[in-house]
């Protein structure tokens, strides 16, 4: 969308916002959400909207139905949080984008531009863990990407990796958590 919008081609585009360093800085929260855009527009010579930034986002954001009817289930007894390399702009605009997990994990949503630090760095779980109001080693942190959980890990939390819906349900049986 944003290649056709602003007339660029994808690989324009994807080095533009991506390759650069430019959306980790934003996810570090070096971008308010209107600088965020106007930077946008800037690098792709092209004045993008909200709105459609916000379609551009929508459009590529995958909710796994599994995996939020799970955590749907599991947060009737336990504590379900959402912890997310994303730029403040999606925070503002979240129950626009994602509104599944807006209404689902709520004030529990946590973007690594809120804390100043991203995954992997353990300074960004201490601060999830801060921001939750418990401790590092009381949270069970699940992710699909091992470096994230080995940052958990050295920061005190306990961490696993999963590969698709049955192996998440796997992990969190180890710890005696069950839908």
């Amino acid at each position: 969308m944003l290649a056709h919008w602003s007339g660029r081609e994808a690989a324009e585009v994807d080095h533009a916002l991506f390759s650069s360093r430019f959306e980790e800085e934003a996810e570090q929260g070096l971008w308010s959400p209107e600088d965020y855009l106007l930077e946008i527009g800037r690098r792709l010579g092209y004045a993008l909207t909200v709105d459609e930034w916000t379609t551009s986002r929508r459009a590529t954001t995958e909710p796994d139905p599994d995996v939020l009817g799970l955590a749907r289930s599991l947060s009737n007894r336990w504590r379900v949080g959402m912890f997310t390399n994303n730029p403040l702009m999606l925070k503002q605009h979240f129950e626009n984008v994602f509104p599944e997990a807006a209404a689902l994990f709520s004030e529990r949503a946590v973007f690594s531009a809120e804390l100043g630090r991203r995954k992997p760095d353990p300074s960004a779980f201490r601060l999830l863990a801060q921001r939750l109001g418990t401790t590092p080693h009381e949270m069970l942190f699940i992710d699909d990407d091992r470096q994230y959980v080995d940052g958990a890990r050295r920061a005190g939390l306990n961490a696993k990796v999963f590969s698709g819906y049955p192996q998440l349900l796997e992990q969190l049986a180890i710890y005696g958590i069950v839908p």
